[in-house]
């Protein structure tokens, strides 16, 4: 009798802890450095700007 009753609560905990929400991955964080030393692309403020629109979009990293 007490063997079922320990089988029935440690059924009973399994299932409790398994209808939790899954967690969501902790967001990352992205360092992006545009600095130039004489000639600017026009591409490095897109690149940059394109890094950022991603993070955001997806919520996987801040930049």
């Amino acid at each position: 009798m007490r063997q079922s009753s320990i089988f029935l609560a440690a059924l009973l905990l399994g299932a409790i802890v398994s209808a939790q929400p899954p967690q969501a991955p902790k967001r990352k964080k992205i360092l992006a450095i545009g600095q130039t030393k004489g000639f600017q692309h026009d591409s490095t403020s897109d690149g940059l700007a394109t890094l950022w629109k991603i993070g955001k979009e997806t919520g996987l990293w801040d930049t």
